[in-house]
């Protein structure tokens, strides 16, 4: 299957080549299911959304149909000056990198959403006519997970604060996967009241460890929370 072609930047020296990508997102295999919570504290809120996490853990792994692979023109330089993971593989001469031809760096990635992947390059990459506007939680978070990954925190601040603003749904008030994605998100963008408040629930509602759904959650926040 030909792979999806993207010239963000077309005179760029770098290719990135994101293989099997689309993989499922924020599911946790290692789900453990908290005891029942007195019925005087039990919600049918809290039910619902503990169920919803253990659904989605406990369910057999789909069979995944790979989409094809997508390669992205990109510009060093720009990489270079907005994410540190970059910087840091230029200052070992991209020792990690082998190029394929008509190119100076090739970079390979798995799994990653593409749509994600995407919209982060052509902030990167100054194509802010190509970015959305508006999206959902799910695919912030996904965003989110990158950012943290390639750690290009201020290069992507703006926009984070305008998708985060115009959320249709307000601030989960329950435990649940929902609550897990939106407390990522505000790790990553520093939103501090977010935070803190979403902490107080999980304070508040946890029965045991909290689910961390496969993202990458510093684990001395998890300890935080046991």
């Amino acid at each position: 299957m030909q792979p999806i072609v993207h010239e963000i930047d077309p005179t760029g020296d770098t290719l990135f080549i994101l293989r099997k990508p689309d993989a499922p997102f924020a599911v946790d295999r290692s789900f453990v299911q908290w005891p029942r919570a007195l019925p005087q504290y039990w919600t049918p809120e809290m039910q619902q959304n503990e169920q919803h996490l253990a659904n989605c853990a406990l369910a057999p792994p789909r069979t995944v149909t790979w989409n094809p692979e997508m390669h992205m023109r990109l510009s060093s330089k720009h990489l270079c000056l907005a994410s540190e993971y970059f910087q840091k593989m230029m200052a070992n001469d991209w020792r990690e990198t082998n190029a394929e031809n008509g190119y100076s760096y090739t970079i390979t990635a798995e799994d990653w959403d593409k749509k994600a992947l995407l919209l982060l390059m052509n902030i990167i990459h100054g194509q802010t006519h190509k970015v959305d506007r508006f999206i959902n939680l799910e695919m912030l978070a996904k965003i989110a997970v990158l950012v943290d990954y390639y750690q290009c925190h201020q290069a992507v601040q703006f926009f984070a604060n305008s998708w985060i603003s115009q959320l249709r749904q307000p601030l989960p008030s329950s435990y649940g996967r929902d609550l897990l994605l939106r407390l990522f998100v505000s790790y990553v963008f520093s939103e501090t009241y977010t935070f803190h408040t979403l902490t107080k629930t999980i304070i508040y509602e946890s029965r045991g460890s909290i689910h961390t759904l496969g993202l990458p959650i510093p684990q001395k926040m998890i300890g935080k929370f046991q």
